[in-house]
């Protein structure tokens, strides 16, 4: 374990789902609470403006994968928040395994649009804070934060997971991946969901407001866990090339892969 730190209101929509969670599957994973932001708003400036909610593999939507990532740890669907686009949720019915019945993900936005990765993320949580067991004060309960861009998602959560579990036991606020370069990943990552909120709280008390706040202001004071990734856990489309090179598709190329000069 190495304490260390990271470098680095809402407006609801009306497609957003709400409902009770069911609790039956929330603390599978030793005894955690846990719940889910995913950041699927963004620009998208380095791939040209294209939403990173709307980039496929495989014929299937990021954004459907990290939520599959996200349910696959136990996550009730009641108990996710997605931050972005009123047309980020899937059409069908939300009854992967792991989901609660009882009502969907709660869609938000971050007050104003693209005030960054800070607001984004407070959004998300203050959209999980309206759930009617609703349990931030709780020291078990953990938040994960993930971006819609995650190629391998599920490579991603399990290497947190288990860190989580770790840090449950001890005064960590956060799980945060580290690429194989060395480099952290706060939108790969976990948090004690009390500490996040303290932090959202003093950084909009000190800037009056989180719009332009990176994660590094927002999480640069937490003590951390760090956790190794592996190439394919850590990796994420922030370019044409990054889509070229993972297989990852972007929505004017939908019978090729995306190769760089398309977005020339």
């Amino acid at each position: 374990m190495t304490a260390t730190s990271p470098p680095g209101g809402a407006l609801p929509h009306g497609g957003q789902q709400g409902g009770a969670a069911d609790d039956g599957g929330e603390r599978e994973r030793g005894g955690l609470r846990l719940s889910a932001v995913v950041l699927a708003g963004g620009r998208g400036s380095r791939l040209g403006g294209v939403d990173k909610a709307s980039l496929t593999l495989d014929g299937r939507r990021l954004l459907d994968r990290v939520l599959d990532a996200v349910a696959g740890a136990g996550v009730a669907a009641g108990r996710i928040a997605i931050v972005g686009f009123d047309d980020v949720l899937p059409a069908g019915p939300l009854d992967r395994p792991g989901r609660s019945g009882n009502g969907g993900p709660r869609l938000v936005r971050e007050d104003p649009p693209f005030g960054g990765p800070a607001a984004a993320t407070a959004a998300g949580l203050g959209a999980l804070a309206t759930e009617p067991d609703d349990d931030a004060d709780d020291p078990d309960a953990w938040v994960l934060l993930l971006s819609c861009d995650l190629v391998h998602p599920d490579d991603a959560v399990e290497a947190l997971l288990p860190a989580v579990r770790s840090a449950a036991e001890t005064t960590d606020a956060a799980v945060v991946g580290v690429d194989p370069d060395g480099r952290h990943q706060p939108l790969t990552a976990a948090y004690r969901r009390g500490a996040l909120a303290a932090a959202v709280a003093a950084l909009t008390a000190s800037r009056g407001g989180l719009t332009g706040a990176s994660m590094r202001d927002l999480t640069g004071e937490l003590s951390v866990m760090e956790v190794p990734l592996t190439s394919a856990a850590s990796a994420d489309v922030d370019t044409v090339e990054d889509a070229h090179r993972t297989g990852v598709r972007l929505p004017h190329s939908p019978d090729e892969r995306a190769r760089p000069e398309e977005d020339a």
